[in-house]
């Protein structure tokens, strides 16, 4: 298989599209470079290139799981050459040379379905592989989606800092403007002086992160070009939550759709194996096994001596065989007891990740709520700065508030635009966790629909 490489869908293998309400809502329906960096993802990001050396592992696994259902066939072939010689009386020398080839077949007649359930097994691990693609894919494209959003707020953070370090600066060089005008002490410019370095000092500081967080941005997307900070908005889109549509999902979800999330699916394959297992390691305390062998060989040799004399040999035959299991120490005793205490703690396992995450859904779906809340108050808040700019500015354009005013009401609103992208960031990320947790997140669509089976499938 090519690493590089991904399997291509048919229209009928498409997922059917995401229930109403959920399409249009999400960081990338909002950026569209973000949806075309997850795309790319996909092929080329790190972690999904070893997703694909997983799949190409667990193709080779069902080849070989698959093997003992079919015969097994082999040939072989050979060239000899001899000499001797008599040195008694009468003295006498031979020399020979022979050509033999043979051809031998087996396959197993019945294994009380041993074979085929090694098969499956084979067929199941494929499966769950698919599977944790899936989750793979998926929890890199909510890591990306919640790296993008804070690449937006740390550039907004930057510009912030730049115009506050502006003010500063400017107030400063005013000071010293003042100082050499003899109008102002030195002692009185110390601490303007100390505020602006800090600020230099705050400012360099993220810019360094800033920088940082756009390399392992590119790292974990797999981008081979830098990422253009062009590409990257100052502004955070402004989302509107659906109470009745998060309702409306958390109740499909807890009515049977968490039995179709990838890692449910992952624990029912598992379960299919441990009763395949289970089945294999009875057949081979309990019953006898049979197989079929037939072969088929000729051998020739020329001998001189002094004159040829060539000869030649055919031999053939077949056979069927029974093993029976009789003892072996208890080993196949201690298999079935392993093979069922897997099962059991699968099954443990199972209903608990059942449980958690039908809790996690509902506990997603208050902390919606509770951000949707968060995000209505910072609205305000940023509202009201907004027509604090504009009143501010129009008492400045008639002369009756100072520059200093105005430069500090716009950095109020500087400040306030900040919590409300902070806010909107917090709910786009809660938002995302819940669609994806919930299993109609539109991105999978990206996927072969063999590699998950969502609730709101055909």
């Amino acid at each position: 298989r090519d690493l590089h490489s991904f399997p291509t869908r048919r229209s009928s293998d498409l997922p059917s599209p995401s229930p109403t309400g959920v399409a249009g809502t999400l960081p990338e329906d909002y950026y569209p470079a973000l949806k075309d960096i997850i795309e790319s993802a996909l092929k080329q990001s790190p972690t999904m290139l070893g997703q694909n050396v997983a799949l190409a592992q667990s193709l080779a696994g069902r080849y070989f799981s698959s093997a003992a259902l079919w015969p097994s066939l082999s040939a072989s072939g050979s060239y000899g050459f001899s000499a001797g010689e008599t040195t008694s009386e009468p003295r006498s020398s031979s020399r020979g040379a022979g050509l033999g080839y043979g051809i031998g077949l087996s396959q197993a007649l019945y294994q009380w379905g041993a074979n085929k359930a090694q098969s499956d097994i084979g067929k199941l691990t494929q499966q769950i592989t698919q599977r944790q693609f899936a989750e793979a894919f998926h929890g890199l494209a909510n890591t990306l989606r919640s790296q993008y959003l804070s690449l937006i707020l740390k550039k907004v953070g930057l510009q912030n800092s730049r115009y506050q370090l502006q003010l500063l600066e400017a107030t400063l060089a005013d000071g010293e403007e003042q100082l050499k005008e003899g109008t102002l002490a030195e002692g009185d410019l110390i601490v303007s002086r100390l505020t602006t370095q800090d600020a230099r000092l705050a400012l360099d500081r993220m810019e360094q992160d800033y920088a940082v967080a756009k390399r392992v941005f590119q790292r974990l997307a797999g981008l081979t070009a830098d990422l253009d900070d062009a590409s990257i908005p100052t502004e955070l889109a402004h989302p509107v939550y659906s109470a009745s549509t998060a309702a409306v999902l958390l109740s499909g979800f807890l009515g049977g759709g968490v039995e179709e999330t990838p890692q449910a699916q992952t624990y029912a394959l598992t379960l299919k194996q441990n009763d395949l297992t289970l089945k294999i390691v009875k057949t081979n305390l309990y019953y006898p096994k049979f197989s079929f062998g037939a072969n088929y060989s000729l051998a020739t040799n020329t001998t001189f001596n002094p004159d040829p004399v060539t000869s030649s040999g055919i031999s053939y035959g077949f056979s069927v065989s029974a093993s029976v299991p009789l003892f072996n120490g208890f080993a196949q005793k201690g298999s079935k007891i392993s093979a069922y205490a897997i099962k059991r703690n699968t099954e443990l396992m199972r209903r608990n990740y059942l449980d958690s995450t039908g809790d996690t859904a509902q506990n997603l779906r208050s902390q919606l709520d509770l951000s949707a809340r968060a995000l209505e108050l910072a609205e305000v808040r940023r509202a009201l700065a907004e027509d604090a700019v504009k009143r501010i500015t129009e008492q400045f354009n008639e002369g009756s508030v100072a520059k200093i005013v105005l430069n500090g009401t716009i950095g109020n609103l500087n400040t306030a635009n900040m919590y409300a992208f902070q806010a909107r960031a917090d709910y786009l990320n809660r938002w995302t966790d819940f669609v994806s947790l919930v299993g109609v997140d539109p991105i999978l669509h990206e996927l072969p629909a063999g590699y998950l089976t969502l609730p709101h499938g055909k």
